[in-house]
Formats: structure tokens, C-alpha cells, sequence
């Protein structure tokens, strides 16, 4: 374990000067860019938070009031296949970002965000009320991408055009990831990000496993084998 390093030390003050995440956004890069690789996409993406449980300190660990079985950790903003919950992009919250345009909230530039790889195409997102707001709706609409709730909302429903989906507990990439995680103790937060990477690639490689056999194995089960060989 101390042999895992992400950064030259004697670097690292003059990077996280420049950027919070940079001691692991080389590693984080890498993960997102090779997801796309061997992976068909379906039409139907959803974009949710992710609390990845730590207490390592670092300046933009959150502490979330909500019905999670952690408080405190890493916020990730993540983008998955509804249908297989394959991760297709993600990025950290580091708190306030001055890249934002100023007449654009939060939610709706991590939306944007999260889908222009996938935007132009025909696709519908499918999100939860923290991120619906009537801009994103028609800002999606002028990119050919519908936006889809996963809960009743009369209030929105007709002047967005929203298409109903299921609800998004279904198909939650943060359950799926807490469920069997690789993640152990430790203080150093680039080493608990790549206990994330290392959660998310295991259910990518799962998916991909499954798409290009055809055979039927529980994530436990191919995790138990991927660990033996």
C-alpha cells in the first residue's frame, strides 16, 4: 500500500495550487476516456450523485443531511446506461467552480456536463427533481435530447414535455457500487478516488463481460473470479 503514489511529491504543492483534484485527475481522465472504448450505448442515460464514503481530509469532502448510509465522503456527479448501469462519465464536486457560466446553476451545468459526449444524438436523460428545471429542458430539446423524471411532477410536466420513466432507485449506480467495494482504510483521498475507480470499472467490466459471452453471472460471483485471476 505505500508504494500506490499518483503524483511526484515534490510536485504536488504547485499542483493542487493550480487544481484540487489534480494529485489523481490524471488516473480519474484515463478511467473516463477508456469507458467509451468497447461499449455500445443504449438510448436511455441517467445522471445522479454519487457519495463515495470516506473520511480522508481533503478541502472538498461533503457532509450530505439525507437518507444515505454515509455522511461524509467524496461527491461524484456520475452518468450511467439505465439499462445495463454501465458508468459512461463522471467528475468530483470540489465545491465552488468559477468555469460555470454565471447564469447557469449548479444542476444544470452538471448535466450538461456530464452528457456532451452524448448530446446531438437522439438520446433521453433521465434525472431526479434535484436537477430538473425548465432551462435544462429546453437547452436539451435545441441538443436533440429529451429529459426524462423519475418521479411524477404535475407542476413541469406539460410545459417540459418530460417523458415518464421509472424511478431511478432501480437503477442507481452508488447502491450497486457500496454494495461490494474495494474500498479500505486509509487517510490519502487520491488512494480512496481510486478505490471509486476501481468500484466502477468492476461494474463495467461486469457488463461488458455479460454483453460479449452471453453467459448470466452475478456481479458477486465475477468480482470473486475477476479477484482470482
Amino acid at each position: 500500500m505505500k508504494f500506490i503514489r499518483f503524483d511526484l511529491k515534490d510536485q504536488r504543492p504547485a499542483r493542487l495550487a493550480k487544481h484540487k483534484f489534480a494529485l489523481v485527475s490524471e488516473v480519474w481522465d484515463s478511467f473516463i476516456k477508456n469507458c467509451s472504448l468497447s461499449y455500445v450505448l443504449g438510448a436511455n442515460i441517467t445522471v445522479d450523485e454519487q457519495l463515495f464514503p470516506t473520511k480522508a481530509r481533503c478541502k472538498f469532502t461533503q457532509y450530505m443531511v439525507n437518507n444515505k448510509p454515509d455522511k461524509f465522503g467524496i461527491k461524484f456527479w456520475l452518468a450511467a446506461d439505465v439499462d445495463t448501469k454501465y458508468f459512461l462519465n463522471g467528475f468530483p464536486y470540489l465545491g465552488k467552480d468559477d468555469n460555470r457560466p454565471p447564469n447557469q446553476s449548479l444542476q444544470e451545468n452538471v448535466v450538461m456536463n456530464l452528457m456532451a459526449p452524448y448530446l446531438g444524438k437522439g438520446r433521453n436523460v433521465t434525472t431526479d427533481n434535484f436537477f430538473t428545471s425548465v432551462s435544462l429542458t429546453e437547452k436539451l430539446k435545441i441538443q436533440s435530447t429529451s429529459l426524462g423524471k423519475s418521479h411524477n411532477q404535475s407542476i413541469f410536466q406539460k410545459q417540459c414535455h418530460f417523458i415518464m420513466q421509472p424511478s431511478m432507485e432501480s437503477y442507481l449506480l452508488d447502491q450497486m457500487a457500496r454494495k461490494y467495494s474495494e474500498k479500505a482504510a486509509s487517510r490519502r483521498w487520491p488512494l480512496q478516488v481510486f478505490y471509486n475507480i476501481l468500484d466502477l470499472a468492476g461494474i463495467n467490466t461486469w457488463v461488458l463481460f455479460k454483453q460479449i459471452t452471453g453467459k448470466k453471472i452475478s456481479r458477486r460471483v465475477f468480482l470473486q473470479m475477476l479477484s482470482l485471476e
